[in-house]
C-alpha cells in the first residue's frame, strides 16, 4: 500500500480501498484485510513523512485510552505523546523532552531506510508494560506498534520466582543432587555436588557421557555406571532405584537415580550406611509431583 500525504486518518477499509489491486478480487481482499487489522490486539499507527497520523486502527484507541476525536485530528508524532502523556499512558523519562524528540526524527529516518527505528519497553505507571516498535517505510512512513505485555511479564516473573525458590531449596540440602535432560546436558546441581565435582576433578563436566565416564574411573570401573546409561536412554518402565560404590571422597555412598519429566534424569548421592544394591520401592504421585515440578517441561533448566 503506497501512503500518500494527503490521506485523511480513516479507518483502515478506506485507506485499503485506495492499494493497488493485486488479486482478481479485490474488494475481497480489502474486506479480509481490514477485518484482520480491525481485530489485532497490536495498536498501529501509521504517520506520513511530515510525522503526521494517517491511519490507526482500533486496538491503537483502547491501548493509548485515545478518543477518535483526537487521532482523527492528525497528531503528529509529539501531539500524539503529549496526549498520551497527560493520560499517563506514557513512561516517565528523567528529560521528557530529549526523548520524545527522538520520535520527532522518526520520519526522517525512515526515509529509504527499510529498517526497525526502535523496539524498547515502556513501563506505564499504571504497571502496565508496553512494547512498543516503530518500522520504517521506504516512502518516509513510519508505523507505530503497541502492545500490551504486562500478563506475559508477569507470568515470566512468576516461573523465575519459583524456579529461584526451588534452586534455593536444593542448595540447602546436603545430598548432592544433579539432573540430566534427555539429551544428556547437566540441567542442574546443587552447591553440595558441585563440591562432589570438585573433589574429583579440576573441570566440571557437562554432559551425562562426560559424568559417566569421570564416575566409573573414580569408582574403579563400578559396572553400574553402565546401568545408568542404559537407563537414561529408556522410554518407558522407568523407576527410581539406587546402588552402591565408591566415589571419591564419599566412601561405600548410594547412588540414587530418578526420572524426571520430559525424558531426563535425577542422581542423588548419599554417603550414610546402606543395604545392598537394591530397586527401590516407587514413590507416591504427590511425591513425584513434587519432585518433578522443579524442572522444566522439556527436562531442561529453565
Amino acid at each position: 500500500m503506497n501512503l500518500k500525504d494527503g490521506l485523511t486518518p480513516v479507518d483502515l477499509s478506506s485507506a485499503l480501498a485506495r492499494a493497488p489491486a493485486i488479486s482478481t478480487e479485490p474488494s475481497a481482499l480489502v474486506q479480509t484485510m481490514t477485518k484482520t487489522f480491525a481485530q489485532l490486539s497490536v495498536g498501529i499507527g501509521i504517520f506520513d513523512k511530515a510525522g503526521n497520523l494517517i491511519l490507526f486502527n482500533p486496538a491503537l484507541m483502547e491501548l493509548t485510552t485515545l478518543p477518535v476525536t483526537t487521532l482523527s485530528r492528525k497528531p503528529t508524532i509529539t501531539q500524539f505523546l503529549d496526549e498520551m502523556r497527560g493520560r499517563g499512558m506514557l513512561p516517565e523519562p528523567r528529560d521528557y523532552t530529549d526523548w520524545r524528540a527522538r520520535f520527532e526524527g522518526l520520519p526522517l529516518e525512515a526515509s529509504g531506510s527499510g529498517n526497525d527505528l526502535l523496539d524498547e519497553l515502556w513501563c506505564l505507571p499504571s504497571g502496565q508494560t508496553y512494547r512498543v516498535t516503530a518500522q520504517a517505510y521506504r516512502n518516509g512512513a513510519v508505523a507505530l506498534l503497541m502492545e500490551d505485555i504486562s500478563s506475559e511479564l508477569s507470568a515470566t516473573r512468576g516461573i523465575r520466582s519459583r524456579i529461584r525458590q526451588n534452586e534455593s531449596t536444593l542448595n540447602s540440602f546436603e545430598e548432592p543432587i544433579c539432573v540430566f535432560a534427555e539429551d544428556g546436558r547437566l540441567s542442574f546441581s546443587n552447591r553440595a555436588f558441585n563440591s562432589v565435582w570438585a573433589s574429583l576433578t579440576d573441570e566440571r563436566p557437562t554432559r551425562l557421557d562426560q559424568a559417566l565416564a569421570l564416575w566409573r574411573n573414580a569408582s574403579g570401573g563400578c559396572g553400574f555406571w553402565d546401568d545408568v546409561e542404559s537407563y537414561a536412554t529408556q522410554v518407558s518402565d522407568r523407576e527410581p532405584w539406587s546402588f552402591r560404590t565408591q566415589l571419591g571422597g564419599l566412601a561405600n555412598a548410594l547412588v540414587r537415580v530418578t526420572p524426571v519429566v520430559g525424558g531426563g534424569i535425577m542422581i542423588r548421592l548419599d554417603d550414610r550406611a546402606v543395604s545392598t544394591p537394591q530397586r527401590m520401592a516407587p514413590i507416591s504421585r504427590l511425591q513425584a509431583a513434587n519432585s518433578q515440578s522443579i524442572f522444566a517441561v522439556d527436562g531442561t533448566h529453565i
